[in-house]
């Protein structure tokens, strides 16, 4: 009789036909020509960009000719000589060679070493061809093409652009509003930020030590928006107010009860008065996530429409003004909503809230919306950041990044990211937003902007918007217009920027529109017969009286002058803002120039940027921002264009816009490409839209499992539930890192018919060209899935390959990584998606341009991802110029550079460092894995220190912990020199040396120069020095420091402080996403409805409070006999087979009988009132009790090895009598989902072959066949005795492969002394291990080398193997797992330190490894969605305040709590005091056990 406890949640059954893709007749590409410009490539100066003829010879790409990328040394001196690719390319063609010498192994050339990189069959055969900008004939034989690489110089880039900007109309004035508006950008805020390196080419602030400038003025665009809007709680910035809108409402759906959130037809309710493009961003949104978008008036008989959804709203917003200009009191609304249970959304406009009151005084739960009026330009669209602010109560579910308060290694203040544990790295497709890339930059302009001005200076510039809309509603009525003011609060209400004209009728606003438009003023239409119109900051009397003079051409006349003085407005009491705001002395300090400018500076001073040394973030391609590039973002004709301008006023900026998609398209290999997401997130969203789109107009609906490799980036799978689907996730291979394809045949099989997508990432995220790529793409192909390519590593394809060419139906891109968009220090971003031409009738449309309208089909194109029709435009002449600067060959060349850096980096550090990954030729790719964990044994060293130390080299940590926990990823790109490389590699060699120093004893564990990093001047200079190490040492590591050396300005900022007391628990959050599991919820409400619906979406941190506890996944014990147990801890000197006899075998026959000599029986148990065999007895208990189980009759009917008193009379017995149980347990349970069968031969020597072919057979015939549970070369007598009783078996793998009973169902107990050929068998069948330490070392029987296994791709899970293991505790199992692992290592003849298991690895083995054990991956585990709740809450006990004194030894000691032997002293970190659990821990701390939601244990709770 034989166990197997496991944790078990319901598997989803699929059914439906397989459909492959099929190609849609795709609508026009473009319906407007811009006639100025002419598409000819003729010119033969043009050439290189043109079609061109591939010597047949010839048959992979561009070949490079190092010498031909230098100097310029050009045949004709007219030639311009400001070419672009060698200013960009970093290493000159001699220091390229060097670093091909440099090489492990030396590459002879650039193109060999191409070669070795890249799979033969994904290097392109053909060069990358480049369609031309379409510019005016006259304008192309002025231009010169660099005959090397195809590129424009830099003046010549500038006077191509130039042209675009001839079809852009910067005359007139725009008041067409909705969202936005014209502003005046202080020129000491552009100049010295939108136009300056240090902020534009700065990263997001993960290393707080560095970035604590960029910090501070996030910060106070955080508490600008809390000021304003009312709510305590605000983020750094989200991307546009339609995405932020987006965002509020998927945000109430996650504070809704699980209940609601589940249930069918929940709706969200939107105001009719929203703006136009924010209703149409959320119809995408709200499609994924199956909410139900009512659109009408909120405020109508009562709020009769929100009532009327009753149980099923979940939220509600209103656009407070609104988009026809109106002011309305939401209080009495506010209060309605909260009554139905449901949160109340306000759009809104942070100028207004100077004046009006606060949407947090009337009710708001959330409030957001565009800060683009304050301080940046329009820009076409974007970029803009948005901002978004909610109650405290659900800080927890806010979108985005903040920034928190914390405390550096010494107590001073210091600023850092906060709540991070929301983000898609940690919470994956349970994350409640797909937002990685914010709007920093732009967040910094608008918080510069208020601190510039002050809450004064724009309360005034908010009162003179305000008079200027009253005096012009008082001209147009005075002309005879009817110009309403709506309002609820019994007075003649208010507008503030914006006022509606209502015409007789559709041709009289036609009309009027027609009139402005030949003026060049713009309106815009709201209605049929109603034109709106928005005041800003830059109008003054001439623009009223220029917008009087053309309504009073339909007038019978009136006043158009504006002579008169105007004065602030008096408002409404009920919508009047009477409370402070911006009191904070960094909004009331800086209204000078000189004290701005110098504020700035200062702020600038403390963060490390492009224009202080490389930043290798590993997948984030930190590359040359060139100014060149740069410049036009500026130019009026890209910054100051509503992005709802009539298309003929700006042809350039759509022909630019046009012609750089084509050229994206061209280097994608795809057939066309939008540019309207504005960042990457965005970016995947809308492809995995697209794909649905086109599921469901092939298959129907039913197509939404979305395949995503496990080593994916956090945003795939949280995009692509967004999109409405299910995330399945896909096996790596432990050795390569490579996508398991074996697992993804099971899975496309599992799911063929619900199979949507794969997401994968190319090159992987592991850093190298994967040679199986194709082959994925073709399988995926074949089940009816479409293949979404991750563009996040684009910058190792360009030239060498593509996404089309490999087989991609979609690919995303980040142009602000591979086409030197900058990163702002957090955005922004633009992800532009590529499609192959069956999805092009899916691209996003929208409904505010009438351009994109043109080109999409009504019938079959998305909705907008973004506010924006173009996202963000303005920053797309970046891209556009250096594709055009760097031409087709200057762009693979600088592909292979980027190769060839990594690799040098790579071959100057492997013999310090072990790299994680590399391909069979020892090449990464554009990026690669240090793997830094091993320190952690010899001498305490983590990847965070050796990050923080290289702070004090002058160096940004590369990513830290992703996507393998503990290691570094570089990245280092195209536009780095050698000398910069080497800078970087003799600092990790340096920092190697430090660690050796620590390894050999000469520096202490703690308090040595890595752990104290980074050192400020304040840290160096203040006190005493009593450290192991000099201050020199500190500071000046290397002779190059003493010259230029860039300083933190705090010490390591303490992750586990804050003034958040919600953020307290972030490292056990982080500690518990780095080891497999996802991230918790905050409050009992989120235990509740994990209960209440048997699933969990989040590990829970919870407990008493102070008492450090926490919910873990429930254990799975693989491996248990429960009638062994009255026999556990007895084991003596025994081996496993004179064990067997003497122990196990009499107390098993006990259970049959009370006359077993020598044993004492069991007491008898009676179960519904019968008495029945004890294998049915414990399947009942299980069942009875709430215990997840599989449970087997033990099968032996050997006599050569079988007591004579216990066996089974024949095979056939074996099998009728299992049948039996199978039977019983099924009557038991029918579906299987607490309590299930399992075959269970004791193990060969005890079974004929008759009997395991039985077994086998009986096994598969049930469907789904049964699982098998044995054990396998336990020990080395037992493996003897095997061969001796199989001798016609090649091994003891085999005899259960050739007897039907190695499947991918069967688990194999011990394992400790399997053969290379058994392991690659097992592996090959898909069996599982089951590890039991305890058992092994009790028994003596070996040491299990589990690493190996791991590597090899088996999957393992630990068994307590009672009683054979002393204890039942899967804990014990756990520990014992890592101390047999150190043994494994310490007798290895060679030891790489690997074989090591750490706790962290243990607890993975204990439950993720222990669910794929038992093929309940997607079910048991861990708390993703969908799962089961089997948890467990741990609490380790209060803190211990005091040491004992003298006096508590005398007397009586009163007696407390038994919290066990974990002691806690406060200053434990979570990953510390989860060793301290796993070490000192036992059952004294499980305080509760749920099993389906339902309590089976408790102890004191």
């Amino acid at each position: 009789m034989a166990l197997s406890v496991a944790a078990r949640a319901a598997r989803c059954q699929f059914t439906s036909s397989t459909q492959l893709r099929r190609t849609i007749v795709p609508v026009a590409l473009r319906r407007h020509q811009f006639q100025a410009f002419s598409t000819s490539a003729t010119n033969p100066r043009l050439s290189p960009l043109t079609s061109q003829t591939i010597p047949s010879s010839r048959r992979t790409v561009y070949s490079t000719s190092l010498d031909e990328h230098g100097e310029p040394n050009p045949r004709d001196l007219f030639q311009p000589l400001d070419t672009f690719p060698r200013r960009h390319i970093g290493p000159s063609p001699d220091a390229a060679k060097e670093m091909l010498a440099t090489l492990s192994p030396p590459a002879a050339s650039l193109d060999e070493f191409v070669k070795q990189v890249l799979p033969a069959d994904i290097l392109s055969k053909k060069d990358l061809v480049i369609t031309p900008p379409r510019v005016p004939a006259a304008t192309e034989e002025a231009l010169y093409r660099d005959p090397i690489d195809g590129g424009l110089g830099e003046s010549d880039m500038l006077k191509l652009l130039g042209e675009y900007r001839k079809q852009i109309s910067t005359a007139g004035k725009s008041f067409i509003g909705g969202g936005y508006y014209p502003t005046v950008v202080p020129p000491v805020i552009l100049r010295n930020i939108l136009e300056n390196p240090a902020w534009y080419t700065s990263y997001t602030p993960y290393q707080p030590e560095i970035s604590q400038g960029r910090l501070e003025s996030l910060l106070n665009f955080q508490t600008l928006t809390t000021d304003l809007t009312g709510l305590p709680v605000a983020n750094a910035s989200v991307l546009d107010e339609g995405t932020a809108a987006a965002e509020a409402m998927t945000m109430s759906l996650a504070t809704a009860p699980m209940a609601k959130q589940k249930k069918a037809g929940k709706s969200f309710v939107v105001s009719h008065l929203c703006h136009e493009q924010t209703i149409a961003v959320m119809r995408s949104r709200a499609e994924g996530f199956g909410i139900n978008l009512v659109i009408g008036d909120i405020l109508a008989d009562g709020a009769k429409l929100i009532k009327e959804q009753g149980d099923k709203l979940i939220g509600v917003l209103a656009q407070y003004p609104d988009t026809e200009g109106g002011v309305l009191d939401f209080e009495s609304l506010g209060k309605t909503v909260h009554e139905l249970g449901g949160t109340l959304s306000v759009a809104t406009d942070l100028l207004a809230l100077t004046v009006l009151k606060a949407p947090g005084e009337f009710g708001a739960d959330i409030a957001f919306g565009s800060a683009q009026r304050l301080g940046v330009p329009m820009g076409f669209g974007g970029p803009h950041a948005a901002f978004f602010a909610t109650t405290d109560k659900y800080k927890r579910k806010i979108p985005g990044r903040l920034v928190g308060v914390s405390k550096d290694r010494l107590g001073n203040r210091a600023l850092r990211l906060a709540l991070q544990t929301r983000e898609q790295h940690i919470r994956r497709e349970k994350a409640t937003s797909n937002i990685c890339t914010a709007q920093a930059l732009l967040a910094n302009m608008s918080a510069m902007y208020a601190v510039y001005h002050g809450p004064q200076g724009l309360k005034v510039i908010a009162q003179r918007i305000m008079a200027m809309t009253a005096l012009l509603r008082e001209k147009l009525i005075g002309l005879g217009y009817n110009v309403p003011v709506r309002s609820n609060t019994g007075d003649e209400g208010v507008l503030f920027d914006t006022l509606t004209v209502e015409l007789a009728d559709n041709a009289s606003a036609d009309a009027l529109l027609a009139a402005a438009k030949s003026a060049k003023i713009y309106f815009r239409q709201v209605g049929p017969n109603k034109i709106a119109l928005s005041l800003d900051e830059t109008v003054g009397k001439s623009e009223l009286r220029d917008i009087l003079q053309v309504f009073a051409q339909f007038s019978k006349g009136g006043d158009v002058t504006v002579d008169t003085a105007i004065s602030p407005v008096s408002v409404p009491a009920s919508l009047e803002r009477t409370s402070a705001y911006l009191t904070h002395p960094v909004f009331n300090t800086y209204h000078s120039e000189t004290d701005m400018l110098r504020y700035i500076h200062h702020l600038e001073s403390k963060d490390l940027s492009l224009a202080h040394s490389m930043i290798p973030l590993g997948s984030c391609t930190m590359k040359l921002n060139a100014t060149t590039e740069m410049i036009p973002v500026s130019w009026p004709e890209f910054s100051q264009i509503h992005p709802f301008m009539p298309a003929d006023a700006v042809e350039g900026y759509t022909q630019m816009i046009d012609d750089v998609e084509q050229q994206l398209a061209d280097i994608t290999g795809m057939a066309e490409v939008t540019v309207q997401p504005n960042s990457g997130a965005q970016g995947e969203f809308a492809g995995l839209r697209l794909i649905k789109k086109y599921q469901e107009s092939v298959s129907g609906g039913h197509r939404n499992i979305c395949l995503i490799p496990v080593s994916a980036h956090g945003t795939n799978p949280a995009s692509a539930a967004m999109a409405g689907m299910k995330v399945v996730t896909i096996k790596c291979d432990t050795k390569t890192g490579n996508l398991d394809i074996e697992d993804l045949k099971v899975k496309c099989e599992k799911h063929k018919d619900e199979l949507a997508a794969i997401m994968i990432t190319y090159p992987s995220t592991f850093g190298v060209f994967e040679p199986g790529v194709k082959e994925v793409c073709n399988i995926v192909h074949k089940y009816g899935g479409q293949v979404y390519m991750d563009g996040a590593n684009m910058n190792a394809q360009i030239g060498l390959c593509s996404p089309g060419e490999i087989g991609a139906d979609v690919c995303h891109l980040n142009l602000h990584k591979t086409f030197c968009i900058p990163h702002g220090g957090g955005g922004p971003g633009v992800g532009p998606i590529g499609v192959a031409e069956h999805l092009r009738p899916f691209l996003p449309s929208h409904p505010s341009s009438e351009y994109l309208q043109s080109k999409r089909s009504d019938s079959t194109a998305s909705s907008p991802i973004s506010a924006a029709p173009w996202g963000s435009a303005s920053l797309l002449p970046i891209t556009f110029n250096y594709i055009n600067m760097m031409g087709a060959k200057g762009l693979t060349h600088a592909t292979k550079i980027t190769l060839l850096n990594a690799n040098y980096i790579l071959a100057r550090v492997k013999d310090h460092y072990p790299i994680l990954y590399t391909n069979a030729n020892g090449r990464c790719a554009h990026e690669f894995i240090l793997d830094v964990r091993h320190f952690k044994e010899t001498c305490g060293i983590e990847a965070i220190d050796i990050a923080k130390r290289l702070q004090d080299y002058g160096f940004h940590a590369p990513t830290m912990s992703w996507p393998v926990a503990n290691t570094l990823m570089i990245e280092p790109t195209e536009s780095e020199n050698k000398a910069e490389l080497d800078r970087f590699c003799d600092a990790l060699i340096s920092i190697r040396q430090e660690i050796a120093a620590i390894e050999k004893g000469e520096q202490p564990r703690e308090g040595n120069v890595l752990k104290n990093a980074p050192h400020t001047q304040r840290d160096l200079l203040l006190g005493d020095w009593q450290r192991p190490y000099s201050r020199e040492a500190a500071a000046y590591p290397l002779p190059w420091l003493l010259e230029k050396k860039f300083w933190p300005t705090v010490t390591r900022v303490d992750d586990e402080d804050s003034e958040s007391e919600g953020e307290r628990e972030k490292g056990l959050e982080m500690f518990v996403h780095g080891k497999g599991w996802t991230v918790w919820g905050d409050d009992a409400d989120d235990v509740d409805d994990a209960i209440e619906g048997k699933e969990t979406v989040r590990i829970i941190h919870g407990g008493r409070k102070g008492r450090n506890g926490f919910f873990f996944p429930g254990f799975i014990d693989t491996h248990i006999h429960a009638s062994q147990y009255p026999n556990a801890g007895i084991f003596g000197s025994s081996t496993l087979l004179d064990w067997l006899k003497k122990y196990t075998f009499p107390m098993e026959k006990s259970f049959e009988s009370a006359n077993a000599e020598n044993v004492a029986p069991p007491q008898a148990y009676t179960v519904y009132n019968k008495v029945i065999s004890p294998t049915n007895l414990l399947a009942a208990l299980c069942h009875r009790r709430g215990q997840r189980a599989f449970v087997g009759r033990v099968c032996m009917d050997n006599l050569v090895f079988c007591p004579e008193e216990y066996h089974d009379k024949s095979s056939e017995e074996s099998v009728s009598a299992t049948k039996e149980v199978i039977e019983y347990i099924n009557s038991l349970d029918p579906e299987g989902k607490l309590v299930a069968p399992i075959v269970t031969p004791r193990f060969a020597p005890t079974c004929s072959h008759e009997a395991l072919c039985g077994l086998g057979k009986l096994a598969a015939e049930y469907n789904p066949p049964l699982h098998i549970q044995t054990h396998i070369s336990e020990n080395k007598n037992e493996v003897l005795l095997v061969k001796e009783l199989f001798q016609e078996s090649e091994g003891y793998a085999h005899v259960y492969e050739e007897t039907g009973l190695l499947t991918p169902k069967t688990i194999l107990a011990h394992a400790v002394h399997l053969t290379p050929e058994e392991r690659t068998l097992v592996k090959k069948r898909e069996a599982k291990i089951s590890h039991c330490p305890a058992s092994n070392s009790a028994l003596g029987s070996g040491l299990c080398p589990v690493r190996t296994l791991m590597d090899e791709g088996i999957t393992v899970g630990l068994g307590t193997d009672v009683s054979g293991g002393y204890s039942p505790s899967i804990l014990e199992a756990s520990r014992q797992a890592c101390l047999v692992s150190r043994l494994v290592s310490s007798q290895a003849a060679v030891t790489t330190g690997r074989e090591t298991l750490s706790v962290e690895e243990a607890l993975y083995l204990a439950t993720r490894g222990g669910a794929q054990v038992v093929d309940m991956a997607d079910q048991i585990g861990g708390f993703d969605k969908g799962m089961y709740f089997d948890a467990q809450l741990i609490e380790l006990g209060p803190v211990i305040e005091s040491i004992a004194s003298e006096d508590d030894c005398e007397g009586t000691v009163e007696e407390k709590e038994d919290t066990g032997n974990v002691d806690v002293f406060g200053w434990e970190n979570w990953e510390e005091k989860i060793a301290k659990w796993v070490w000192n821990g036992d059952d004294r701390n499980v305080r509760a056990v749920w099993v389906s939601g339902r309590l089976v244990h408790k102890r004191g709770v």
